[in-house]
């Protein structure tokens, strides 16, 4: 028993004087740039790549370290290239591991962005759930250079901004690895949050909203803040965010915002007659979070006002969404196909190679329930004097 023991001490002591020896592959920091993001674009005569990297510059050490952002720009022939071709400017090399975003131009995106997400998931160092973002502007360079309100580095803020995305519900957060499976996802087409910019006091600062919408791996358009929340909605991706302007309707002109506590939406395809159509089941769970007028949408009568409405906007502008991917893209980024390969098999074995051309045509049938929970503080409209 002693002899057991006794072995035992010793395997453990060369295993943990291994494992505590230190990293195999450790890097001094200052041999290295910390690449936070990087923009993809076009050379001048659209036959390279115009890469820029944003790293991490650090101009000090200790207590008074800071950061700035830098940015290094070179062309290759392809990705891979272009990054090894860094180091003739930086004299250093760049490490990938705490990448947070690729941004992404529209003329590449329109040739096809298989070769990107090729190079991430290949190599070592970028993280698959690394975000992609599609640019609206004319470059995704532009991007790196405009105003930020949150973090010095504009990757880190906008890797931020998709994150808080589940409050706003503008945007998706999709991470590289979920993109390449709807690439290769049958019956699915997929999309990438977009960037652009907003004007502030003259300024344009970065803004992450709305959708870049695929067909295979082409970017073939967008769809801007409002209607992506519609499109979340369908598939089941809305954690909070705002209904505004429920209570307006021919009697009353008065606005109320809903705040979104809860979401469920169900798909349910149906076959009939040789057609499919799809059910939308939107169950949503809300609280008054502002209103204005006298008008009281607290009690039951005003409550019942209220949810009305919220019904018939949320079931509109589902429908309104619905429509307008069909007649201006006609690609099915709603997982209507996946819905129908999942829950009737036999029936997408027998339409799956027309599903292009019946996605356009198909029938939608939206079905919105909206409980308003609570009220805040007021259980009544905030009056003069109170």
């Amino acid at each position: 028993m002693k002899k057991i023991k006794l072995l035992l001490i010793i395997v453990m002591t060369i295993v943990l004087s291994v494992l505590f020896s230190g990293c195999w592959d450790y890097r001094d920091v200052n041999e290295l740039y910390v690449v936070s993001g990087i923009a993809v674009d076009k050379s001048d005569d659209g036959q390279k790549y115009l890469l820029t990297v944003e790293v991490a510059d650090v101009k000090s050490a200790g207590k008074e370290a800071k950061i700035d952002s830098k940015l290094i720009q070179i062309e290759g022939e392809t990705l891979f290239d272009a990054i090894r071709n860094m180091i003739m400017i930086s004299g250093k090399k760049l490490y990938f591991s705490h990448m947070k975003v690729v941004l992404i131009s529209q003329e590449v995106a329109r040739e096809g962005i298989t070769q990107i997400t090729d190079l991430i998931t290949r190599d070592n160092e970028p993280r698959l759930e690394t975000n992609m973002l599609i640019s609206r502007e004319k470059t995704a360079r532009e991007l790196l250079e405009y105003q930020s309100i949150g973090e010095v580095l504009k990757c880190i803020s906008m890797y931020e901004m998709l994150e808080s995305q589940s409050e706003l519900s503008k945007a998706p957060f999709i991470e590289n690895y979920k993109f390449i499976q709807s690439l290769s996802s049958e019956g699915e087409c997929a999309i990438l949050p977009a960037a652009g910019s907003a004007v502030i006091e003259g300024q344009k600062n970065l803004e992450v909203s709305g959708i870049a919408i695929f067909k295979k791996d082409k970017l073939i358009g967008f769809l801007n803040g409002d209607d992506t929340k519609y499109l979340l909605f369908i598939r089941d991706m809305v954690k909070s965010g705002i209904l505004p302007e429920m209570g307006k309707q021919e009697t009353t002109k008065h606005s109320v915002s809903l705040e979104i506590f809860e979401n469920k939406t169900k798909l349910k395809p149906k076959y009939a007659d040789g057609k499919v159509s799809i059910d939308i089941n939107v169950k949503t769970v809300t609280g008054i979070g502002e209103q204005g007028g006298m008008v009281n949408f607290v009690d039951e009568k005003g409550r019942d006002i209220l949810k009305n409405n919220a019904e018939d906007s949320l079931k509109e502008n589902i429908e309104r969404v619905v429509k307008k991917v069909q007649h201006e893209y006609g690609t099915d980024i709603f997982e209507f196909g996946k819905t129908i390969k999942i829950q009737m098999p036999s029936v997408w074995k027998s339409i799956y190679l027309e599903w292009d051309d019946l996605f356009k045509k198909i029938d939608v049938n939206v079905n919105a329930d909206v409980n308003i929970r609570s009220s805040g503080f007021l259980s009544k409209p905030f009056s003069k004097g109170e």
